[in-house]
């Protein structure tokens, strides 16, 4: 999607010609390939512009941003649930600062508690009136919803993140988040004296399926020396985090860790919007009167300060979100007027600060795995694409059947597409998930939610 026509819209509202020509369409803020498409100005960083130390040396209504005058870009974002109770929205709100700090002629305002889709898109439409040119909707499960509002106003750019829905109106904004995953499984399999380990998963997405697939290939290739396997018993909770009642002033997360422990998993990692796995892991274990949970580590999400507080010692690392260069990268696109819209992914990057996720290491962690965490990012970090994490053979019933039979799922010497990984709803099958039923061990199912989610195949 392009970026609507700014420049005429400033133009006539502060009656500024000297801004632009609008016939020639070539003052500051125009795209350009070479000066003499620019009228008083130069072809810099692909837009008309000029030079510039402070906004005081740029022409009225632009500012200036690493030292060129840029047209404003405002964005407004739309939160489903408070921030202060929602550690997704509070890594998204410091990519949101981080972003506003690295690209000046960036501002946003945010809106916050909509967990009901139309309430959701009439907030956008409030911030679209306030003069938001870009919005971004940070639940994955409002995207049909931000589909429809994109369609409907196709001067809008609209970034849904980690939408299974992509089309050339809305972009979903997808870190690659199972590359942090595939650590965590790695530390978490080197923790365990089980090899027993459980995940709580979220909303069956194809996103949360890939991450609970890479966790499981960390902890294979973790235990492949020794020539053993772990069993990750797999739990769903059906929302970001239990919107429930308590039971017995106890929600879902908390019951369902004491569940995986009971079960004899001794790391408990999760794809929710918080982190009661980790913080209720000491009251667990204190609690306990039967002596059966004696001891329990977590794998903390969301935040890379995840690890950090009171629940320190029982933490294993923290795979999180940096959401300011992945959401940087789209602007600068929306602001050079060219094509976004499709899936916008990002990885594991060269340095810490240009990656949009990453692994942590906790306090609990095992001595020496960061060493070997980091020689794994290394490898990461050198690939394009989905990566080496999906190599083939990836053998998987249900992908079999979800691409004409195809067995193996990804064969030797091939690699999962970027469209597989968009629609990865099936579980690998040779990596120890299991689902419990009446106390036995189960091969896990992805539910069918997962596969509802997903749009139609062209």
């Amino acid at each position: 999607m392009r970026r609507p026509s700014i420049i005429l819209a400033l133009t006539a509202l502060m009656a500024c010609q000297s801004l632009v020509d609008v016939d020639l369409g070539a003052g500051i803020g125009a795209p350009c390939g070479t000066n003499d498409e620019c009228q008083g100005s130069s072809c810099l960083d692909g837009i008309c512009t000029v030079r510039c130390a402070d906004d005081a040396g740029c022409p009225g209504g632009t500012v200036c941003s690493r030292e060129i005058c840029e047209l404003p870009l405002r964005v407004g974002y739309v939160y489903p649930f408070p921030v202060s109770q929602d550690e997704l929205a509070q890594s998204v709100d410091l990519g949101r600062i981080g972003v506003e700090a690295e690209l000046a002629y960036v501002s946003s305002v945010a809106v916050e508690n909509k967990p009901l889709a139309a309430e959701a898109t009439d907030a956008a439409l409030d911030l679209v009136a306030q003069g938001s040119s870009v919005i971004v909707a940070t639940s994955s499960g409002q995207a049909q919803a931000f589909a429809a509002l994109s369609a409907a106003n196709p001067e809008l750019n609209v970034l849904v993140l980690d939408s299974p829905v992509a089309s050339a109106d809305l972009t979903s904004v997808a870190p690659r988040m199972y590359q942090a995953y595939y650590l965590a499984g790695f530390a978490a399999a080197r923790k365990s004296a089980t090899r027993r380990l459980g995940m709580i998963g979220s909303v069956p997405t194809p996103s949360v399926i890939a991450r609970i697939n890479a966790f499981a290939l960390g902890a294979r290739r973790a235990l492949e020396p020794q020539s053993l396997q772990a069993t990750i018993e797999v739990r769903w909770m059906g929302d970001w985090h239990d919107t429930g009642a308590p039971v017995e002033n106890e929600t879902k997360e908390v019951r369902d860790t004491r569940d995986l422990l009971l079960a004899g998993a001794d790391v408990v990692a999760h794809t929710l919007d918080n982190n009661i796995p980790l913080t209720s892991m000491r009251y667990i274990i204190d609690k306990d009167q039967s002596d059966a949970i004696t001891s329990g580590f977590a794998v903390a999400a969301n935040l890379a300060a995840g690890c950090e507080g009171a629940a320190s010692p029982e933490c294993i690392g923290s795979a999180y979100y940096s959401w300011t260069p992945i959401l940087s990268a789209a602007f600068q696109i929306i602001q050079r007027e060219e094509e976004l819209g499709g899936f916008l992914r990002m990885g594991i990057a060269v340095s810490e600060a240009e990656s949009a996720v990453g692994f942590r290491v906790g306090a609990a962690a095992p001595a020496g795995v960061d060493t070997e965490i980091d020689a794994i990012r290394a490898e990461l970090l050198n690939e394009e694409g989905v990566g080496p994490i999906f190599d083939g053979p990836i053998v998987s019933v249900r992908c079999s059947q979800l691409n004409d039979n195809q067995t193996p799922c990804v064969a030797e010497g091939e690699r999962l597409s970027e469209e597989g990984l968009a629609r990865m709803c099936w579980y690998i099958d040779d990596v120890g998930l299991v689902e419990r039923q009446g106390g036995t061990d189960l091969p896990a199912v992805v539910p069918a939610g997962c596969e509802a989610s997903l749009p139609p195949v062209d």
